[in-house]
Formats: structure tokens, sequence, C-alpha cells
């Protein structure tokens, strides 16, 4: 009883202490500046633009040209092949998911656009075509 009477005062004493300090602070990825009680996230560090093989833009545009000239098992096959090099790409699940779903096979063009709503934002380009497939 002794020990929490003593140390929760303290204990508060400190946070209340760190808290007034005003200046950037690194929150994870994120730096935060507190001006006037209003907190403001500056720009993500440490976080660059995804990169991309030339390979796997290469297959998607291979892929996509295939879509296009109704050649929709090529497309599957390249898309595939896209995911065997980078399976969180899901420009190749979107390929997938519409060439199963011109081939007619409903469930199939489901199961991709699921897979590769899960390496999208929610509200990206991507993702809203991959909805699309979605029954």
């Amino acid at each position: 009883m002794f020990m929490k009477s003593v140390l929760l005062p303290s204990t508060l004493l400190f946070l209340a202490a760190c808290s007034s300090s005003i200046g950037p602070v690194k929150v994870r990825d994120s730096q935060v500046t507190e001006q006037n009680t209003q907190v403001v996230v500056v720009q993500p560090m440490n976080q660059e633009k995804k990169r991309t093989l030339p390979l796997v833009e290469q297959l998607i545009l291979q892929a996509n040209m295939a879509l296009d000239k109704n050649q929709y098992e090529q497309a599957i096959s390249l898309a595939e092949r896209g995911l065997r090099v980078d399976r969180r790409e899901p420009r190749f699940y979107l390929v997938l998911a519409e060439a199963y779903d011109l081939l007619n096979k409903a469930q199939q063009a489901n199961f991709f656009a699921q897979q590769g709503l899960r390496y999208t934002g929610k509200s990206d380009e991507i993702s809203l075509k991959l909805r699309l497939y979605l029954k």
C-alpha cells in the first residue's frame, strides 16, 4: 500500500514534466512537433516510395497487353509469373481477377480480388478496381 502511494504521485509528476517539453519528438516512424497545444505530424521519416523491379513492371505491362488482346490464359500465366517475383504487388492480382472474370470464373476472380486487397490501401485506385470483382 505504501509503495503504491509513493510511486503513483512520482510517476504522475514525471509524466507531467515530460509532457511540458516543446519541440520535435520522434514517435515510431513519424516526427511530431508540438505548437501551442496543437500536435502537427510532419512527413514520415525513413519511409520512401516502394520501388518496383523492372521485371515486375515488364510483366505487368505484358499481362495487361495480353488482356487487351483477349489472351486471357496468357495474361494469367504472366500474372502468376509476376507473383513469383513479387507476391505483394496488387496489380498482378488485379490482372488475375479481371482475366478470370472475363473467362466467366467468378469464384476465382473473387478469390484473387480478395488476395490483392491485402496489399492495397483502402481507397487507392487498384483497391477500387479489385472491389469490382468481389461477389
